[in-house]
């Protein structure tokens, strides 16, 4: 492999340099020619630095933990005064689950895409249950009903009052599934 020119020119330029630089070296001053203060002193021994907490320091912490940690005479809390009663809130997923139940359908089935009449009523007395017992917006309950458009919601609510109207075994049962829950249509 031959070398180009400006190659030739460039090892030629740091052959010149390296040589400058020996020649201003001293000798064995035990002064590196990359450092820019000539008249370093030489490094003194190693300082040791101790890498762990001495004795008297490990005894000082062992008697704060020990004070901070020690038994107290009386609890500084009441479990009881912190916790309320746990409230007897209505969830869309709590209506989603006693609907598909009543029906024998699965929530997969009620969240999924597919709009048979098995699923879709359901699906919408679910929605229903959820506007009626619940006070999320449409559009909350159309994304937990498998991301819905609250259009669909809507829709929803508007068929199931209908039917409660026009037919009562049907409006004793979607009372009941509400009573199923503790809520009241009344």
């Amino acid at each position: 492999m031959e070398l180009t020119p400006t190659q030739i020119e460039c090892m030629e330029k740091h052959k010149a340099f390296r040589a400058k630089i020996e020649r201003q070296a001293k000798p064995d001053t035990g002064i590196s020619w990359r450092r820019r203060n000539p008249g370093r002193v030489p490094a003194k021994e190693p300082v040791i630095i101790p890498t762990g907490p001495t004795p008297d320091e490990i005894s000082a912490w062992k008697r704060r933990q020990e004070e901070i940690h020690k038994p107290l005479k009386e609890p500084w809390f009441s479990i009881e005064e912190e916790i309320e009663p746990p409230s007897h809130e209505i969830t869309v997923k709590a209506i989603q689950l006693v609907v598909c139940r009543h029906y024998g359908i699965r929530l997969a089935d009620m969240l999924s895409m597919r709009r048979t009449i098995y699923l879709a009523l359901p699906r919408q007395i679910a929605g229903y249950l959820a506007k009626m017992l619940t006070p999320l917006p449409y559009v909350t309950i159309g994304r937990r009903f498998g991301g819905r458009d609250h259009s669909t919601q809507i829709h929803a609510v508007h068929k199931i009052s209908g039917l409660m109207e026009r037919d009562p075994a049907f409006r004793t049962k979607v009372e009941e599934i509400a009573r199923e829950l503790g809520g009241d249509l009344g």
